[in-house]
């Protein structure tokens, strides 16, 4: 690798690349172990995020905003996933306005299977750095 010249404008553009190069290199990997379950990525991350917070459940809303989804493309997904039978919506008994969101068992199954290929996809991403690197990056990213 060559050497960087360390100038304000440069080593910022080289940063960004690099980070949106792991991002697409995150989505294609993952893009390719949804595909055996026939769900797009976006259904995917949904999946794991209620199987993440599913100690309460998540409203539309929120799920889109986490995911940084447009709210149609939120709510195109959940239509998808609910047509398979992997999530329930329903209103909340707080607000009508809110619908919440929730796994179904079969989606609770599913998002199991993918939460362990989501945590080994990031696993070799990151696999050319000991415990170490992986930490000190982690500091520097949350600095950003």
């Amino acid at each position: 690798m060559k050497p960087i010249k360390n100038t304000d404008v440069l080593v910022p553009i080289l940063l960004a690349e690099k980070i949106d190069k792991i991002s697409g290199s995150i989505r294609h990997q993952l893009e390719i172990e949804f595909k055996v379950y026939e769900l797009n990525v976006e259904q995917g991350l949904i999946l794991e995020e209620l199987n993440y917070h599913r100690e309460h459940t998540t409203t539309q809303k929120e799920l889109g905003r986490k995911l940084r989804l447009a709210r149609y493309s939120a709510s195109r997904n959940i239509d998808n996933l609910e047509s398979l039978g992997y999530v329930k919506r329903f209103k909340d008994p707080d607000s009508a306005r809110r619908v919440k969101v929730s796994l179904t068992r079969s989606g609770d199954k599913l998002a199991s299977i993918l939460s362990s290929l989501i945590r080994n996809v990031y696993k070799d991403i990151f696999s050319n750095l000991d415990g170490k690197e992986q930490t000190n990056l982690f500091k520097i990213m949350t600095k950003l």
